[in-house]
């Protein structure tokens, strides 16, 4: 593969990261395929098959030694505690009546939601966390 296409892959998964909040997966796949990209350009890659073996080397690595430590980093400025998402937006997965519990998204990660609100929640609407109790989150329509 040239090497732009891999600084082209490297970029789109960048944005895909920022766009999507992916937790810092994108991200670090993403800086694998720069630097394949950029050692493509230095001519240090060789063949197709070795810059494929090296992406996926260079992206797991990144993911086990800096993925964890990176998001350690963000919890902690954010309150390290489940107790930081209050106040924060959540996606909810499924529609959930009053009083009822169902799924929502929220930081990358699914959770348990009950709907605290007098309003049903329809699948795809954004919520605010205004609790959590034992990791269930109270949401309710903005």
């Amino acid at each position: 593969m040239s090497w732009w296409l891999w600084i082209i892959l490297g970029l789109a998964l960048l944005v895909a990261e920022i766009t999507v909040d992916a937790a810092f997966w994108l991200l670090f796949i993403g800086i694998g395929a720069i630097i394949v990209g950029v050692g493509g350009w230095l001519g240090l890659t060789g063949p197709a098959a070795a810059q494929w073996l090296l992406f996926a080397g260079l992206s797991l690595s990144l993911l086990y030694f800096f993925r964890g430590r990176l998001r350690a980093l963000t919890l902690t400025r954010r309150g390290g505690r489940v107790e930081a998402v209050v106040g924060e937006q959540a996606i909810a997965k499924t529609a959930i009546s009053p009083g009822a519990t169902g799924k929502a998204s929220l930081r990358g990660a699914e959770w348990e939601a009950r709907n605290i609100g007098a309003a049903e929640i329809p699948e795809g609407a954004r919520v605010r966390v205004s609790k959590v109790d034992k990791l269930v989150l109270q949401v309710s329509s903005d």
